[in-house]
């Protein structure tokens, strides 16, 4: 389940890189502890415990509480793929979105850079600067954004078609 790079990576950037390793782990039993998770999959207890919670956060994993003899309570964890898929969905909205709004500010805009690339300005901008970089001070040259548009728009493409994916 866990090949697919839009899950890895909406793993690792709502629970971290370590995320990854414990989802993995979580997949494979129906729950674990955090002592048993921490030890089968090498990260000590308090960073398992974080991840956890993180992951909880994002209502991706569930907890049933144990209390043990000694009166110490047990959590015992265990992985909602139905509420995973939910969230690569959500973010790849999102980006989708974000995507979308980028594509027209670079389509609706006209860009002038200097000849040392200091920053990308619109016209508005380079015009109320005399076409001269406020960076360096040399005159600043229109510049073609053809190349962000179609990497945008390649993205775009990649992202819509990666609902399928999964």
């Amino acid at each position: 389940m866990l090949r697919e790079p839009i899950l890895v990576d909406t793993i690792a950037g709502y629970g971290g890189i370590r995320a990854i390793e414990v989802v993995r782990k979580l997949l494979t039993a129906d729950e674990m502890s955090e002592v048993d998770l921490a030890a089968a999959v090498g990260i000590p207890e308090s960073v398992i415990r974080g991840i956890l919670y993180r992951l909880y956060n994002q209502k991706v994993v569930s907890f049933r509480k144990e209390r043990e003899a000694n009166g110490w309570y047990v959590y015992h964890w265990t992985l909602q793929q139905d509420r995973l898929h939910q969230l690569v969905e959500t973010r790849r909205n999102m980006t989708l979105d974000l995507l979308r709004r980028r594509l027209d500010y670079e389509r609706g805009n006209h860009f002038f850079r200097c000849e040392s690339g200091c920053t990308k300005t619109t016209f508005e901008n380079a015009f109320e600067n005399d076409f001269v970089c406020t960076d360096c001070g040399t005159a600043l040259r229109q510049h073609d954004n053809c190349f962000q548009i179609e990497e945008i728009n390649s993205y775009i493409t990649r992202l819509e078609g990666s609902c399928q994916a999964y």
